[in-house]
């Protein structure tokens, strides 16, 4: 690898605001940066948002949404690698990954000390991600490649019976679709 640096600066709020008993909301907020006055490597402030609903609609039923930002910048061996070498050709031209997602679950906790059960809970969720500038190794170096949209479902479902016993079941769906 040859010689590189970056200074990170970054700031990050999270207030939590409960409206009602049944209501809670969170929201995110951070910004990050790495000038390039500060190293070598550098990339623009960057602004990333989050937020969460949760709400209690019925007792022990919860339903919850979540939004929330992400980025990657390249690391260094991406960008400053000496192709000429075993290692995968660097690429100082790498865009920092983003990525935009957002999820609703409904989770619930039920039948708490029936009989020999001690509680079944269970979780559902969907989930949708979109992800912008993956980095990839084509053709022996490192790209942006195009954007991807990734679709997934899950359910998880917990018994716990008396004598400390528990069943699981768990199924996930994933589906990914890309621009390219």
């Amino acid at each position: 690898a040859f010689p590189t640096s970056r200074s990170v600066l970054g700031a990050y709020v999270n207030p939590q605001w409960r409206p009602s008993k049944k209501l809670i909301l969170d929201a995110g907020l951070r910004l990050q940066a790495a000038p390039s006055r500060l190293g070598l490597q550098s990339y623009p402030l960057t602004t990333l948002a989050s937020g969460t609903a949760v709400y209690n609609f019925i007792p022990n039923w919860h339903a919850k949404l979540n939004f929330a930002q992400g980025f990657r910048p390249p690391v260094f061996n991406n960008t400053n690698s000496n192709g000429e070498a075993v290692q995968i050709d660097g690429r100082a031209d790498l865009k920092v990954e983003t990525s935009d997602a957002a999820q609703l679950e409904i989770n619930a906790r039920i039948f708490k000390g029936k009989r020999r059960i001690r509680e079944l809970s269970f979780r559902t969720d969907y989930s949708y991600t979109r992800l912008q500038n993956p980095i990839q190794i084509v053709s022996g170096r490192y790209e942006n490649t195009a954007e991807r949209g990734i679709h997934s479902a899950e359910a998880l479902a917990k018994l716990y019976i008396v004598g400390g016993h528990r069943l699981e079941l768990a199924y996930t769906w994933l589906r990914m679709n890309t621009a390219d």
